[in-house]
């Protein structure tokens, strides 16, 4: 039901195009071999307090859609806080190369130092 849930729009529902997804498809997708062995699971799920049903009877993991909604909130705060102007030394110009030496004048250089 998690795959289901990660992949589906809104994250973290059981619908397809706003409606609940039938117990009929869901249950092959959850591995069960019948309708009732589906039901009964979710019947267990939802005693445990695991699952979370809408206003619209679909189901969903309050988690999930709690996740999604802080990484959103975080996307938004980077985008609104992080600087698009040219910060990095590099990006100023002020990085230059080091040396401009060929390799000749290193080996040259190396040999005398030793």
């Amino acid at each position: 039901m998690i795959c289901v849930m990660h992949t589906s729009q809104p994250y973290g529902y059981l619908e397809i195009d706003g409606r609940p997804i039938p117990d009929e498809l869901m249950f092959r997708r959850c591995g069960c071999v019948s309708v009732e062995e589906y039901r009964n699971l979710l019947v267990e799920l939802f005693s445990a307090g695991v699952p979370s049903r809408s206003s619209e009877g679909v189901i969903y993991s309050r988690r999930m859609v709690r996740d999604q909604q802080e990484r959103d909130s975080a996307a938004d705060r980077q985008r609104r806080h992080r600087s698009h102007a040219s910060v990095t030394a590099m990006s100023r110009g002020e990085v230059r190369s080091q040396s401009h030496k060929s390799e000749s004048e290193k080996v040259k250089v190396f040999k005398k130092e030793a």
